[in-house]
């Protein structure tokens, strides 16, 4: 079985993909993670391999970064996400 895991988020959201797809492998099935750049050196260490998609999640956070401007006029985690 192949399984490929996706996700668009900070460690926080990454590293249980990272674990899980550790363990699919080690049960002896295929794993594909695409993640954040952010991931990428725990996956190598895990031997996991890893597709980074464009962008940096903790970039956008940062003052001048896509999600800067929501959240300097104090936008909801809604209004982030929808962004």
């Amino acid at each position: 079985m192949h399984i490929t895991f996706l996700t668009y988020g900070t460690d926080g959201d990454t590293r249980p993909l990272l674990a899980l797809a550790h363990e699919v492998i080690a049960r002896g099935h295929d794993a594909h993670v695409l993640a954040d750049v952010a991931g990428a050196p725990h996956a190598q260490a895990l031997g996991i391999p890893f597709t980074v998609l464009p962008g940096d999640m903790r970039a956008a956070f940062l003052p001048g970064g896509a999600f800067s401007a929501l959240m300097k006029d104090g936008a909801d985690m809604t209004r982030l996400m929808r962004a």
